[in-house]
């Protein structure tokens, strides 16, 4: 399982500099993220995304489930994902095999 403590400011920043320094693609479309069991969505921005994760942006308050799926159908997404980390309303995902 993962361990989704929240990052201190220099574990967020090497984060940050590790995932700018992956190639990704520039989406900006509105996508739904659902949780694992279904019972839960979420709907989202994606600002970027690379074949193994994403930079999305949510409400402030909203609650984000640790793994479930992230469609975007303008964007033809339809993956797995596992939540990274958070920061205010920034969240990183990776996408499972």
């Amino acid at each position: 399982m993962r361990d989704l403590a929240p990052p201190n400011k220099q574990e967020e920043r090497l984060l940050l500099l590790i995932i700018k320094q992956l190639p990704k693609k520039d989406i900006l479309k509105t996508g739904t993220l659902f949780s694992a069991g279904g019972k839960q969505c979420l709907d989202c921005l994606i600002w970027s995304m690379s074949d193994c994760e994403a930079l999305l942006e949510v409400d402030l308050d909203s609650e984000i489930a640790v793994t479930g799926r992230l469609i975007c159908e303008a964007a033809y997404i339809d993956r797995p994902y596992g939540l990274l980390w958070r920061s205010g309303r920034k969240i990183g995902v990776d996408f499972d095999p």
